[in-house]
């Protein structure tokens, strides 16, 4: 019988360790003065962040499939440019070091994902079982839109954020973040100078974070 309690154990325990990040998110709200748009916004640690995608219409910003529909969903995609001003006054677009700090904060890469992404299978996709949104943060599929073929890609299994860190000190590339339907992890990669072009979601921090 102790055999069999201890094989269980070893199964209910990581479970178990999904549904409780370290310690509990703060709620507030914040309105965009330049259009008068209402963001949730939501305090992990000591980092304050919009609790949705950003949805302030500039150029070089699109809604998913050109519907104004997703936009009230999802927010816009924005270009690695555009997204790097795109954030209202007192707040930005965060650095890679800044999404490390959220990532860590949530147990490390591997379990991030699970705390970050809505729960359920409303907007993600149906192998979403293991997410939790116990950070808060709700992040939402909005997928992406592809610059050579002026398409998008990806709605209800990817999330794509932009940061505003260059990989070696470089123009060519810049680092964001990935979550995906079918995975608890969160990702970090570096983009391409074709792919900063392509138009990926932004999540606006508060400026004056400091880390944990």
């Amino acid at each position: 019988m102790t055999k069999y309690l201890s094989i269980l154990f070893i199964f209910i325990v990581p479970f178990s360790a999904i549904a409780q990040p370290k310690g509990k998110p703060i709620f507030g709200t914040f309105t965009d003065s330049r259009d008068k748009k209402s963001y949730r916004t939501v305090t992990i640690g000591n980092q304050t962040w919009f609790g949705y995608n950003l949805n302030y219409k500039c150029t070089d910003s699109w809604c998913y499939n050109d519907s104004a529909d997703y936009c009230k969903t999802y927010g816009r995609l924005y270009t690695q440019t555009a997204a790097r001003t795109a954030c209202p006054n007192g707040w930005h677009l965060p650095s890679a070091d800044e999404w490390q700090t959220l990532i860590n904060r949530l147990g490390g890469k591997t379990l991030a994902g699970n705390y970050l992404k809505e729960a359920g299978s409303d907007h993600w996709k149906g192998a979403n079982e293991t997410a939790t949104n116990a950070s808060g943060f709700k992040a939402l599929p909005a997928g992406y839109r592809d610059a050579l073929s002026n398409r998008f890609y990806k709605e209800g299994e990817e999330s794509v954020f932009w940061s505003s860190s260059k990989t070696n000190n470089s123009d060519n590339y810049s680092w964001s973040f990935f979550l995906e339907y079918s995975s608890g992890s969160a990702f970090t990669d570096n983009i391409t100078l074709s792919n900063n072009k392509n138009g990926y979601s932004v999540r606006c921090l508060k400026n004056n974070a400091t880390a944990p």
